[in-house]
């Protein structure tokens, strides 16, 4: 049950480190490597602690790592796209091997839900949790992939020669690892599920858009027109976590219900992508030695927006605060910039007047 919880993805890293704590460090998850299927060693969720302060914030890295699913000369790509005839003709062992290679070993480290993303979908896992239950994937709660369970797909290529992973139908996985529930019905066949993790790491077509939409449907705010050019933009990053994050913006935003405009939109340079979410007139105007504000307390909104963007991103705010002389002042609060996110938020004084509300930036590396 405890290995359950701590696979949930809605977990930030400060709640697993919560529970860690609690537990007095003495339970350790029974996550085994197939050592002949990588001639790497990836790290186990009990070699490395899930706390802020042991993580190390690198979007940059995390970045490069994601666009090994794109990259020719990658074998990381072919995990999310067709082999070319010939690439691998010592079958699907040599495949596993060569992607497997790939994976970064600092890979937990910059952040621990997509570690898991990764390993549930590409790595081999060889038991279940210790209360039975099925490790899983993504907001679908997948329960298979390259191999998990062990040999199913490499039974099933060396049964069908010249077939690819993606036409392997989801009816040759054992019962149990199959897709259950109402959002799954139509998956037939892996290249489904393959689907479903590339829509995992990556914003697609207009599937930034429309979580930013759904975001504020039924509510009393108004968007500013500017968001419908969110339609063009294309990224790969952790979807998940930062839809949570988003999530957790919005629910900031509604909560000031006096102030119903927001604007949303995109700065880009060759290098970045920095989504800012604008709430129209709502300055903060707390105190700069507030400890909510500076995440003392490790808890609140902020703090939990913090947790679950390390190393997808740099997140900082911009908004008017009270300075320790009385005076109302603009500055921008970087909550995540410096390699180490345990440590303090770093404030920028900017000029009198360049506020113009509560602002939300989210700097991802392309």
């Amino acid at each position: 049950m405890i290995q359950a919880l701590l696979s949930e993805p809605t977990l930030t890293q400060e709640q697993r480190a919560r529970i860690d704590k609690l537990l007095g460090n003495t339970y350790k998850p029974q996550v085994q490597q197939d050592s002949e299927a990588s001639n790497i060693e990836i790290p186990m969720k009990s070699q490395a602690k899930a706390s802020i302060g042991s993580s190390i914030h690198n979007p940059k890295a995390l970045a490069s790592f994601f666009k090994k699913f794109t990259t020719t000369g990658y074998n990381l790509k072919y995990t999310t796209h067709k082999w070319d005839e010939g690439d691998y003709p010592n079958g699907f062992d040599s495949f596993v091997k060569a992607y497997t290679s790939e994976i970064d070993n600092d890979l937990y480290k910059w952040n621990s839900n997509v570690y898991n993303l990764i390993h549930n979908f590409l790595c081999p896992i060889t038991k279940n949790n210790q209360d039975g239950s099925l490790y899983f994937w993504g907001k679908n709660k997948i329960t298979l992939g390259y191999q998990y369970p062990p040999d199913a797909m490499r039974d099933w290529m060396n049964q069908n020669p010249g077939n690819q992973p993606e036409n392997m139908p989801l009816s040759a996985f054992p019962e149990e690892n199959r897709p259950q529930g109402k959002q799954n019905r139509g998956l037939k066949t892996f290249g489904d599920i393959i689907l479903l993790f590339k829509k995992s790491i990556e914003f697609r077509d207009t599937d930034l858009y429309k979580k930013v939409r759904i975001l504020f449907e039924n509510s009393d705010i108004d968007l500013d027109p500017c968001v419908e050019d969110l339609k063009s933009y294309q990224f790969y990053t952790s979807t998940q976590d930062v839809g949570y994050a988003l999530d957790r913006i919005a629910e900031n935003i509604r909560n000031r219900k006096e102030h119903k405009n927001v604007k949303i939109y995109m700065e880009s340079d060759k290098n970045s992508l920095t989504l800012n979410i604008l709430h129209i007139d709502s300055y903060s105007d707390a105190r700069r030695d507030s400890q909510k504000i500076n995440l003392e307390s490790g808890e609140g909104s902020m703090a939990i927006i913090k947790s679950r963007l390390i190393s997808l991103c740099d997140f900082y705010v911009e908004s008017r605060f009270m300075d320790s002389d009385g005076q109302l002042k603009d500055f921008r609060i970087k909550y995540l910039e410096n390699k180490d996110p345990s440590t303090p938020p770093v404030w920028e004084e900017m000029p009198k007047g360049t506020s113009q509300g509560f602002k939300y930036c989210l700097k991802f590396y392309i």
